[in-house]
């Protein structure tokens, strides 16, 4: 009938990918929740955390709580929770740099400055296959990117875009 365009589906390999990215953001934003967390009970008896590494998190929060019971068994709770999230997002993130390490596309889109291993990874599985898009101007709708005149959402004519008429 004619009334429905065909749509791209996306390749196996670029979902696959998708999902690795989807599950390593994930982790890494449970990681965070756990860690501000942690900041916030330790607050509320006074204590600050400071500006702290990753690495040094740990031994910070155990020297706070030395001493307090209650809020050591608290944190040991807390701090097993996040040791498991760091340990296995650093696995999925891992599984992204080797990806990306195989990936021909990839290693090219990394010699552009400031595109580092997530953004080229990222950049390809939102693509997928180049060869659906007729003009590289086409490329930014897939990333909800709009030319500065349809900003607002609502296509003007010619005559409207111009300054409107005081009145």
């Amino acid at each position: 009938m004619g009334r429905f365009r065909p749509v791209h589906a996306k390749s196996v390999d670029a979902q696959e990918i998708r999902a690795l990215l989807i599950a390593r953001k994930q982790l890494l934003g449970r990681l965070i929740d756990v860690e501000l967390s942690i900041r916030g009970i330790l607050r509320g008896f006074g204590l600050k955390v400071g500006p702290v590494t990753r690495k040094n998190f740990e031994a910070r929060i155990r020297e706070l709580v030395a001493g307090q019971a209650t809020l050591e068994r608290i944190v040991t709770a807390m701090l097993s929770a996040r040791s498991a999230l760091k340990a296995e997002c650093g696995r999925l993130h891992k599984a992204v740099l080797a990806t990306v390490r195989d990936d021909a596309v990839c290693r090219r889109l990394m010699t552009v400055p400031g595109v580092g291993p997530l953004v080229a990874i990222t950049y390809k599985s939102a693509i997928d296959d180049p060869h659906r898009i007729a003009k590289s101007k086409a490329a930014g709708a897939l990333f909800g990117l709009m030319p500065k005149k349809y900003q607002s959402g609502k296509r003007m004519s010619r005559a409207e875009s111009r300054w409107p008429e005081t009145r």
